[in-house]
């Protein structure tokens, strides 16, 4: 089991850490970890939070990057966030050859 503590650590760490490193600093293995996080689930509540909220911190700093001007940054923020690409799409036409079609009755089929 975790301790208040422990799982405050985990909160910390998680900003920058992945489960399987964090798991290494407690002296556990990543199996270990998540066992102990099916009788604890407040671990990896506690592991998520600190990620979430790294994750906002960072998107605040784009975020002004961006309404500064940064246009590389709102051109990649897009790109990974927006599905929005700057590559110019090519359609290529191909013409087909012109198609003849010959009808012919059923008495010239006989012949």
């Amino acid at each position: 089991m975790f301790s208040s503590q422990d799982l405050d650590v985990v909160q910390q760490l998680s900003a920058s850490m992945s489960v399987e490193q964090i798991a290494g600093y407690f002296g556990i293995s990543k199996t270990t970890y998540y066992e102990v996080a099916k009788r604890q689930p407040e671990l990896l509540e506690r592991y998520k939070q600190g990620k979430s909220r790294r994750i906002a911190e960072y998107s605040e700093i784009v975020h002004q990057h961006i309404l500064n001007g940064d246009k590389d940054l709102l051109k990649f923020y897009l790109r990974t966030q927006a599905g929005w690409t700057d590559k110019k799409e090519e359609t290529s036409v191909t013409e087909l050859p012109p198609i003849n079609i010959h009808l012919m009755s059923p008495s010239d089929i006989s012949s």
